[in-house]
């Protein structure tokens, strides 16, 4: 007798593991021909079933209705004219499309019963993914919608970072660190430290820059004036002047003439005649003000830059954005689905999603699932709000509004839970404590080997589909203890179709697939004298020795080559910083030894590595220690700096390849069964297999044992030619042979990417 559990009878077992005294057969998503027989042992993670009857749909679409006319009615009172043009942003087919296709329902039945006609448009998100086929947005949207809007001459377009299809515009966007501010009760109590930035400016050779949150000018616009002209008072002499902007046009004129009526030069307001914001010879402090709540006011620092956004948001009346509220990887405070990711990544210009996604950002311990102060979740929400005072603020824009999150969670759009509507993420906040609630499970022993299935949608090459495995590497901590002694050796089984041909065949994207390359011939590179020390291992012990220590030093020396390409910026920056102070120093007599020695730890540093970056610091250092020329030295960095200002953060694919980094680190074996061919041969090419290489007593071993010597631990297994459930015992002999001292192997199944908690 066997319990089936299938996902498609519309009701989910119990979110703890299974417990049964029968064995349990289960048919999976990415290969449902495919069948697994799981032991009574076996833990089985999937969401929680209880609080979870669907709301019919008539009535979700009634609500949306409402709340859809609700903002209408909003926005035509505010302008006084009629919603004329409505636009659509939409997440791609590697997305759910619960709320996208409820919210397709609703507008539908709006355009409908309109009084007046209302032009239609939609925009995917695609981000860094390819482009769908007609067909492919289609089927997702499905045919009777997709005829219904032919009808009506809705406009679909598409935007990536692959091409350009749609007008761009730019948006200078703020990006204010909460973790580097000053509070005040009010503005005077920041005068003391505005004048230190700008004595700090005037010290590094820059030019203070002040952003200034418009609301904060609306709120306090009388206190504001009095705090620039006791600035002006105070000036540090030799300061450049202080650049302000208040990002609305309006605005910034309103300070301008209030200025030039007090007479104060010292300081200027942005003007597009003036230019001030193009880039200048000097670098910036860079300072923004805003208030904190009803009664503070904050003094931070930050950085600001320009990107790219559809300019569709502009000439279009209202825009609403469609997403599935689900766990992410890095936006810890309400999961994926929201708002501002799809603003600051789903439909940004390529440069903004490189620096949400660097190493710095990715790789920090508060970056993971469930953590609110996550850095990503900061930094995608000043990215949107950018967007939003510059949709608002335009000279010529339509938006009547800032545009608004309509997000659902549930099972599948036959069964959505909850929806909910709003112009910030805290209208899902709700959503978002249901959906994690359901989807964190209790682990009751720790896993020996975890076998992860691949929801379709994310099945599209090797890493994406991985996620589900990342969270347990995310979440196995000291005090939540996921895996059996991971130090011994544990096993992730990965069933992938990999099905994205537009993909490099499967493999990944073409950011990815540059990493993995990258990967592949740091192996490659260590293969000849592994071959040699291998030769002379006497047991599998030894073997495993060499390759734990030469998998340590390729990966570390991997995550050096995935910095210095994310990190750049920030190396140079600091690099500029130190040189400016040593051509200061020079100038005025000597300069001290401790700095000159430390700025060249600091280059060689930067300097190690393979790629293009690492050389081109090693070589500015090779002609300073020569020349001692401090000033040719800040010139040489300052343009190595202008030729990398654009490439922070790790670009298309970049956060997989960190994916694959983890996994590597948590995992000493990592099986990947899949049908594609061509994503096998790569895995083959990427991590060879070293078994032929070794002394003959130790290599039959090996064969009798079936196991696979192998530096990165990962096993090709190609289900064309081996059933899931052989695949299965497969990961539990790998298992098996790392802990041969286990009675038996503990073997966890996900069904999905979920938050693991030890019970």
């Amino acid at each position: 007798m066997s319990t089936a559990v299938s996902e498609t009878s519309g009701h989910w077992p119990s979110g703890h593991p299974c417990q049964s005294t029968a064995a349990r057969s289960l048919h999976l998503k990415s290969f449902p021909n495919q069948q697994l027989i799981l032991s009574p042992e076996t833990q089985i993670f999937t969401p929680q079933a209880y609080g979870s009857a669907p709301q019919a749909r008539a009535d979700l679409i009634n609500r949306g209705l409402t709340y859809l006319q609700q903002a209408m009615q909003a926005a035509e009172s505010r302008h006084q004219r009629p919603v004329e043009r409505l636009l659509l942003v939409l997440p791609d087919k590697t997305r759910t499309q619960m709320a996208t296709n409820l919210l397709l329902d609703v507008v539908l039945q709006l355009l409908s019963t309109c009084s007046h006609p209302i032009a239609l448009s939609l925009l995917y998100g695609l981000g860094t993914h390819p482009f769908m086929e007609a067909a492919e947005i289609e089927r997702l949207m499905g045919s009777d919608r997709y005829r219904q809007l032919a009808a009506l001459g809705g406009a679909i377009h598409q935007q990536s970072t692959k091409a350009t299809t749609n007008p761009m515009m730019f948006v200078t966007v703020w990006q204010d660190s909460a973790r580097q501010e000053i509070l005040g009760r009010k503005l005077q109590d920041l005068k003391e430290p505005l004048l230190t930035a700008w004595a700090t400016a005037r010290q590094r050779g820059a030019q203070l820059w002040l952003g200034i949150f418009p609301h904060l000018v609306s709120a306090h616009e009388a206190a504001l004036v009095l705090l620039l002209r006791s600035l002006q008072v105070l000036y540090p002499q030799g300061a450049k002047p202080m650049l302000i902007d208040c990002r609305d046009p309006r605005l910034n004129a309103r300070l301008r003439s209030h200025l030039d009526r007090e007479n104060i030069h010292q300081i200027q307001v942005h003007t597009p005649l003036l230019g001030l914001d193009r880039k200048t010879k000097s670098p910036l402090e860079t300072r923004f003000l805003d208030c904190r709540g009803a009664h503070l006011v904050t003094l931070r620092q930050g950085e600001k830059y320009v990107i790219e956004v559809p300019e569709q948001l502009v000439t279009h009346d209202l825009t609403l954005v469609a997403g599935d509220t689900r766990v992410h990887p890095y936006e810890g405070r309400y999961g994926s689905g929201g708002i501002n990711k799809m603003l600051a990544v789903g439909i940004a210009s390529l440069n903004e999603i490189r620096r949400s996604h660097s190493t710095r950002i990715l790789t920090h311990p508060l970056t993971c699932p469930g953590e609110s102060d996550s850095p990503f979740v900061s930094r995608v929400a000043a990215t949107a709000r950018s967007i939003r005072e510059t949709m608002l603020s335009q000279s010529k824009t339509r938006a009547m509004a800032a545009p608004y999150s309509f997000t659902a969670i549930g099972k599948s759009e036959a069964a959505i839970w909850e929806v909910a509507f709003g112009q910030k993420e805290e209208a899902r906040q709700a959503l978002a404590a249901t959906f994690q609630q359901r989807y964190t499970v209790s682990v009751k022993t720790p896993i020996d080997v975890v076998v992860s299935d691949v929801e379709p949608h994310k099945a599209t090459d090797i890493t994406a589909g991985a996620r589900a495995l990342q969270y347990v590497a995310n979440w196995h901590r000291p005090d939540n203890l996921l895996l059996n002694h991971p130090d011994q050796g544990c096993v992730a089984l990965l069933f992938n179709p990999c099905n994205e041909p537009k993909n490099n065949l499967g493999v990944g994207n073409d950011g990815t697939k540059l990493h993995l390359d990258v990967l592949g011939d740091f192996l490659q590179q260590v293969r000849p004298q592994l071959r040699k020390n291998l030769a002379s291992a006497a047991s599998p012990q030894a073997v495993q020795q060499l390759l734990t220590i030469t998998r340590q030093t390729v990966l570390q020396r991997w995550q050096q080559h995935l910095c210095s390409n994310s990190e750049a910026t920030d190396w140079l920056e600091e690099l500029q910083r130190l040189a400016y102070t040593g051509m200061q120093q020079a100038q005025h007599g000597s300069v001290p030894r401790d700095l000159t020695q430390f700025l060249c730890e600091r280059m060689d540093r930067y300097g190690r590595g393979p790629n293009h970056i690492n050389r081109a610091i090693l070589a500015i250092e090779y002609q300073f220690q020569k020349s001692g020329d401090w000033q040719r030295l800040l010139k040489s960095l300052g343009e190595l700096a202008s030729l990398y200002q654009e490439h922070e953060g790790l670009g298309e694919g970049g956060q997989r390849t960190i994916r694959l980094l983890q996994l590597c680190r948590t995992f000493k074996t990592l099986a990947i069964a899949t049908e594609n061919v061509s994503v096998l041969d790569y895995l083959n090419w990427l991590d060879p297999p070293l078994t032929n290489y070794l002394p003959e007593a130790v290599r039959s071993r090996y064969y009798r044992q079936g196991i696979r010597a192998s530096v990165l631990g990962l096993v090709p297994i190609h289900l064309k030619h081996t059933s899931a459930h052989e695949a299965l015992r497969t990961a539990i002999h790998y298992g098996r042979w790392h802990k041969p001292a286990a009675a038996e192997m503990q073997v966890g199944f996900l069904t999905h990417p979920l938050i693991l908690k030890r019970s």
